[in-house]
């Protein structure tokens, strides 16, 4: 059983599948988090290439901001554009 078909779970969260489903239909570039495919295909960049680049600049303050979430990565678009606009070389 998963935690939607859980009755504490929907009396908690009773329109989360309704928003979750909201966030699947709002368009990549309007989505405030990315997952490392949508980055990769809204960047035009590789995958391995956004996971390196969170990885390395994790410590530096100047980096894009991402959101670990379990074994997900979730990458905040905004600064991520800006942190492009700034790197000379990825």
């Amino acid at each position: 059983m998963n935690g939607q078909d859980n009755p504490i779970f929907q009396r908690s969260y009773p329109n989360a599948e309704m928003c979750n489903q909201k966030l699947k239909e709002l368009p990549i570039w309007e989505k405030p988090l990315l997952t490392v495919v949508e980055a990769a295909k809204y960047f035009q960049i590789g995958e391995s290439n956004i996971r390196r680049l969170t990885r390395e600049h994790k410590d530096d303050p100047r980096s894009p901001r991402y959101l670990p979430c379990g074994r997900t990565v979730l990458i905040r678009r905004e600064e991520f554009e800006k942190f492009l606009d700034r790197a000379n070389v990825i």
